[in-house]
C-alpha cells in the first residue's frame, strides 16, 4: 500500500471524495441562489 504522508492512500481518496461532495453541494446551492436573483421573469 501507498502511504502519502501518515495517511493510507485509500483513506486520503475517501476524504477527498467527500470534499468533492461538500464541495458540489455548495456550488449547487450558490448557483440555485444567482438563479433565483438573476431569474428572467418569462
Amino acid at each position: 500500500m501507498r502511504r502519502v504522508g501518515r495517511l493510507p492512500f485509500d483513506q486520503l481518496v475517501k476524504q477527498n471524495k467527500e470534499r468533492l461532495i461538500q464541495d458540489q453541494a455548495e456550488i449547487n446551492r450558490l448557483e440555485e441562489r444567482f438563479e433565483q436573483k438573476h431569474a428572467l421573469p418569462k
